[in-house]
C-alpha cells in the first residue's frame, strides 16, 4: 500500500491466544481422540484439527505414522498403483494440529494415511480415525481405525487461500478468476511457489475514528538468516489489477504501488475501510470464512506496534516506487514468533509461516480404469517419446526439503507416466526446474 498516517502504539493483549472454534460432535463421546477438520493445501501441507474427550495431551510415536501417497499410471491416488513419497508428521499442541507435510508440486493430487497405532493420547486411547468427511469429526465412537483421505484441485471458480498464522489457520474464498483473472493469477503464483511462507507483519494499523482506517498489510518481507535480517520477498512483476469488490471488514485486498499497480502487497481490511479505501482502487479478492478468523486479525491488529524503521537496513527494491513501510509494526509480548534481533535486542513478530491454496478433501475411494484408461496408460518406450525439448511434468522430487534436486520418483513425460529410473536415464541423469510450472526438459 502507499504509505498513509501512522497510528500511535497499542496497549498489550491481555490473552494472545485464540482457539479454534470446535465443530459439533454429531455422535457418542469417542474413547479416543478424533480429527475434527482436515484443512489440505496444494503443496503437500494436511492440518488435522485434534479433539481428546480424555486427555489434553497427543503423542505420535513413529516417523511412519503418515503416508501420503501420489497418483500412479492409474490417476488416483488412492488406487493401489499409487506411489509413496517422503512426510513428516508432527503434533502442535499450541494450536491442536496434527501437522503432515510432503513438499508437492503444486496441486498435484494425493491420499494421505494416519495410522491409528501409533497416534495416541496420555490415557492410551488410539486415534478414532475413520474419514466422514473434511468438516464431521472423525471416527464410530470408539479407539482405532485409521484416518483415510485424498485430495484434489478446486476449480477456478472455487479457490480458497490459507493462511497459516503464528495465531491460527485463516482461509480465505477468493473471488472467481474470471472477475480478476491477473490478480488471481498472481496470488497463484505467489503461494504455488511457496514466496509468502515466513512472512511478517510489517504494518499494523488501527481504525481509531471516522477517516481512518484498520489494516493487517504483509507480503513483501520475510526474515533471513534465523531472523537477523529482513529479507525481500521476490518480485514477480507489477500488473494492473481490475477487481472492483469493496474493502469492507475482514476483507482481504492488494497492495499498490504509486502507479497504481500491484506485486506481493497484500493486507486485511480489520474495519469497514470502504469509504476511505475503495476510492484508491484497491482490489478486494476475498473475504475470511475461517471460525473465529475476525478474532485473529483482530487480535493481530490490537497488538503493540513499534517502529522498527532505525533497526532495518531496508533492502533495496530498484525501480519500485513502493514506500518501504516499517513504522508501525505488531510484535508479540510473549514469545510465540520469530524473533528479528538487532544488537541482542529481538522483536517477537506476527508472521504468516505458509500462504498456500486448498484442495478439496474427500474419502480415498480406488477405482478401476476404463478401457480408455488402461489404454492410455500402457507400456511405451520412454525412448521412443523422448525428444530435445520434450516436457515432463513431476510428480516428486525425493529431496524432502522441497529443493529441486534428488532423485525424480515418478514423472509424466508427454502424457505417458514412467519411473524416476526410466526418466533420469532419458535425461542423462540430470534434471532442470522452473517453479512456475513444475516441469523439465531434456537436454
Amino acid at each position: 500500500m502507499r504509505r498513509m498516517s501512522k497510528s500511535s502504539h497499542r496497549a498489550a493483549v491481555a490473552s494472545r491466544a485464540v482457539a479454534m472454534e470446535s465443530l459439533e460432535v454429531r455422535r457418542l463421546l469417542s474413547d479416543g481422540p478424533i480429527i475434527n477438520k482436515i484443512i489440505a493445501d496444494n503443496r503437500g501441507e494436511a492440518l488435522l484439527q485434534v479433539q481428546s474427550f480424555f486427555s489434553e495431551q497427543i503423542f505420535i510415536t513413529s516417523n511412519n505414522a503418515a503416508q501420503v501417497f501420489v497418483a500412479g499410471p492409474s490417476g488416483n491416488p488412492a488406487n493401489s498403483d499409487h506411489v509413496q513419497v517422503p512426510s513428516t508428521i508432527s503434533y502442535d499442541q499450541s494450536s491442536g494440529n496434527i501437522i503432515i507435510n510432503a513438499n508437492l508440486p503444486s496441486a498435484s493430487p494425493y491420499e494421505v494415511i494416519v495410522k491409528s497405532k501409533d497416534v495416541f493420547d496420555q490415557n492410551n486411547n488410539h486415534l478414532d480415525g475413520e474419514f466422514n468427511s473434511d468438516t464431521t469429526p472423525s471416527g464410530n465412537g470408539s479407539s482405532g481405525g485409521n484416518l483415510r483421505f485424498v485430495t484434489a484441485a478446486y476449480n477456478d471458480n472455487h479457490k480458497i487461500g490459507i493462511f497459516n498464522s503464528n495465531l491460527g489457520v485463516l482461509e480465505v474464498a477468493l473471488i472467481k478468476k474470471s472477475e480478476d483473472p491477473a490478480t488471481i493469477s498472481n496470488f497463484q503464483r505467489y503461494a504455488n511457489k511457496g514466496l509468502w511462507d515466513g512472512i511478517f507483519v510489517n504494518r499494523s494499523l488501527l481504525q481509531t475514528n471516522p477517516g481512518t482506517f484498520g489494516i493487517v498489510q504483509a507480503g513483501n518481507y520475510n526474515l533471513a538468516n534465523n531472523g537477523a535480517t529482513v529479507g525481500v520477498v521476490s518480485d514477480l512483476g507489477d500488473f494492473t489489477p481490475s477487481a472492483d469488490g469493496s474493502n469492507t471488514a475482514f476483507t482481504l485486498a492488494m497492495g499498490l504501488n504509486q502507479n497504481g499497480q500491484a506485486s506481493n502487497t497484500f493486507f486485511f481490511n480489520t474495519a469497514d475501510n470502504s469509504s476511505e479505501l475503495d476510492s484508491g482502487g484497491y482490489p478486494v479478492i476475498g473475504s475470511v470464512t475461517t471460525p473465529l478468523g475476525d478474532q485473529i486479525l483482530s487480535t493481530i491488529n490490537a497488538a503493540n506496534t513499534t517502529d522498527l524503521s532505525p533497526l532495518i537496513d531496508a533492502p533495496a527494491n530498484p525501480g519500485k516506487q513502493e514506500t518501504i513501510e516499517f513504522s508501525n509494526v505488531p510484535y508479540i509480548s510473549a514469545f510465540r514468533g520469530k524473533n528479528y534481533v538487532y544488537n541482542n535486542k529481538a522483536a517477537e513478530l506476527e508472521f504468516f509461516n505458509r500462504v498456500s491454496i486448498a484442495m478439496k478433501v474427500g474419502a480415498a475411494i480406488p477405482t478401476t480404469p476404463g478401457a480408455a484408461a488402461a489404454a492410455a496408460t500402457a507400456p511405451v518406450s520412454p525412448q521412443s517419446l523422448a525428444a530435445t525439448g520434450s516436457i515432463v511434468t513431476i510428480m516428486y522430487y525425493a529431496n524432502s526439503q522441497g529443493s529441486n534436486s534428488g532423485s525424480l520418483l515418478l514423472g509424466n513425460l508427454n502424457g505417458s507416466i514412467f519411473s524416476g529410473s526410466d526418466l533420469t536415464q532419458i535425461l542423462g541423469g540430470t534434471v532442470q526446474s522452473t517453479t512456475e510450472t513444475e516441469i523439465v526438459t531434456s537436454t
